[in-house]
């Protein structure tokens, strides 16, 4: 969404292609909790969709598990945001429509992306799914994982103070 935007506001005739539409997004089951840390979010300011200005976090604590388990707890030199996803890419692919990019809702697997890209000049394909998994297999060579690797676990909370 990013690159649509930035392209859009340098002048470049884009079309978004995407799998669901905005309210599809909200009503889905979360998925993603994104942190938005300072080059995000100044990147958000340029694009002029820095719409969460609320939502910051000024000192954070990660856990990290396993056998050699890590916790860090500090202040970053600027303060960061997050976002559930289902509120933050619908409230950007509108914006991207109020400026007029077209998007067409319309799930595209590998075929349909073979078909497109004949008929764009640049295509950029962007998933987190497996609907692409062939024009994007795995090298095992790379990674030993066959599917994701990550567990969700989100809390946000208002009003709370940090233990010293």
């Amino acid at each position: 969404m990013h690159l649509a935007l930035r392209l859009q506001q340098l002048g470049v005739d884009t079309t978004l292609y995407a799998e669901r539409s905005p309210d599809e997004h909200r009503a889905a089951r979360p998925v993603n909790l994104v942190a938005r840390f300072g080059h995000t979010r100044d990147r958000e300011r340029v694009l002029g969709v820095d719409h969460f200005p609320d939502r910051l976090v000024p000192r954070s604590r990660f856990v990290v598990g396993g056998e050699f388990g890590v916790e860090i707890c500090g202040a970053f030199a600027q303060e960061w945001s997050y976002i559930d996803f289902r509120i933050y890419i619908p409230q950007l692919v509108e914006t991207y429509q109020r400026r007029g990019g077209q998007v067409i809702v319309e799930p595209v697997d590998a075929a349909r992306a073979r078909e497109l890209s004949a008929q764009h000049e640049l295509m950029v394909i962007s998933v987190g799914g497996t609907s692409m998994a062939e024009l994007f297999p795995r090298d095992p060579a790379r990674s030993p994982f066959t599917g994701p690797q990550r567990r969700l676990l989100a809390m946000m909370v208002r009003g709370v103070d940090y233990l010293d």
